[in-house]
């Protein structure tokens, strides 16, 4: 099972109402602009992120904390605008069975600074093609409309393994991979193929 990173337990030092003050700024933004609720939503979650990991670093807090923070809340955000995008899509059925939104990179090992790109991969089985590429294009806009910087590729298993094999870095970052939303199996098959192959 993956590590829980302690992300509580000390009390930071904030000015009072800042952090709520400012989210609730940045969700009044988005929200008049005309964005999805979801995406409201994520915009108040980054502004607040972004604000205690400010609080602990002037604090004098460990940097693994910081790092904690700015791996899952970001994890709990993307989960949050998958599922908006899954509800509001006709052909979610298919997705929601046959695609996963895979962390890879240091954002699969959970090794995150402030502001680094969150890499994201939607892992596919046999979707509808046109299905995943708009569930795509959304997640990539939803997120970056939120405030989050997004590296993003849409794969099928087997395309995955294929460019892996030819090339190191893509190899790399798929090695450390997790399942933030839809089937982790997914996930297992890609890690299995590229155990086998580095084995080899």
């Amino acid at each position: 099972s993956s590590p829980a990173w302690p992300t509580a337990g000390r009390a930071w030092p904030t000015t009072p109402g800042t952090r709520t003050d400012s989210a609730m700024n940045a969700s009044g933004a988005v929200e008049a602009a005309g964005f999805r609720p979801a995406v409201v939503r994520a915009a108040a979650a980054v502004a607040d992120l972004r604000l205690t990991i400010s609080a602990q670093h002037a604090a004098g807090g460990p940097g693994f904390q910081t790092c904690g923070l700015a791996t899952e809340r970001p994890a709990a955000i993307v989960r949050d605008v998958w599922e908006s995008i899954l509800a509001d899509l006709p052909q979610a059925d298919p997705l929601r069975h046959r695609v996963a939104v895979v962390a890879h990179g240091g954002y699969g090992r959970r090794q995150m600074a402030p502001y680094s790109d969150v890499d994201l991969m939607l892992l596919h089985a046999d979707a509808p093609p046109a299905a995943v590429a708009d569930a795509a294009r959304r997640i990539v806009q939803d997120l970056f409309d939120a405030g989050l910087q997004v590296g993003h590729s849409v794969r099928g298993v087997a395309e995955a393994c294929r460019l892996a094999a030819g090339d190191a870095t893509i190899l790399s970052t798929l090695l450390d991979c997790r399942t933030l939303a839809g089937p982790d199996g997914l996930r297992e098959r890609l890690a299995a193929r590229l155990a086998a192959a580095v084995r080899r």
